[in-house]
């Protein structure tokens, strides 16, 4: 809970190697849908340093630990855990004069002890926090520019419209609307197996 310190370990994580890995999760076979498993395949092996990281990968590995189909981590490298533990000792926490050799023993095992326990689980959560919080903020902010372009495309006037929305698995969605904005006719079609090439 020491501020010098805990502000001392994050200023050293600004400049090294932090990454977030995601693999699948050891019971995702037995108790998650397949169909949850298939969506997330990109991110099966999946690692990525956490300052070039894409918002919509945060968000859907995110939306893969929820479902308990990925298990998600966050790696520090070990230099910053060596630089921690030498700060502290030579800075500050430093022994006043000869320390005995049995009492550095005590004080090198409570850092690797605080670390590891205490100050990596910490700095875990805070990177997935900020991360999570930076991902949403700027999905929130692209919804909105999506919408705002859509609500001033000016209007057609006269003519027949059909809208289009694409799929694979679940197929292309097709809606036909009348210069009078009466809906037409409404369907699915699937462009991309069987009578695909008819029904395009």
């Amino acid at each position: 809970k020491d501020k010098d310190t805990l502000d001392f370990i994050r200023n050293l994580c600004q400049n090294r190697h932090v990454c977030i890995q995601s693999s699948l999760a050891k019971v995702s076979s037995k108790k998650v849908n397949e169909k949850d498993v298939d969506k997330f395949l990109l991110y099966q092996h999946f690692s990525c340093n956490i300052r070039s990281i894409h918002h919509h990968q945060i968000l859907a590995i995110n939306r893969g630990e929820n479902l308990k189909v990925l298990t998600v981590k966050v790696n520090i490298s070990d230099g910053v855990k060596d630089e921690f533990c030498r700060w502290c000792i030579q800075n500050r926490w430093r022994p006043r004069g000869f320390a005995r050799p049995e009492l550095m023993k005590i004080l090198r095992d409570s850092l690797n002890d605080s670390f590891k326990r205490l100050i990596y689980p910490l700095l875990c959560r805070e990177f997935r926090a900020k991360l999570t919080s930076d991902a949403e903020k700027e999905s929130v902010m692209m919804f909105g520019r999506n919408l705002r372009q859509l609500l001033l495309t000016s209007p057609v006037p006269g003519r027949t419209l059909m809208g289009l929305d694409p799929g694979y698995k679940h197929g292309c969605k097709l809606a036909i609307i009348s210069p009078t904005s009466q809906i037409l006719h409404t369907d699915v079609v699937y462009l991309h197996c069987g009578q695909g090439f008819r029904e395009a």
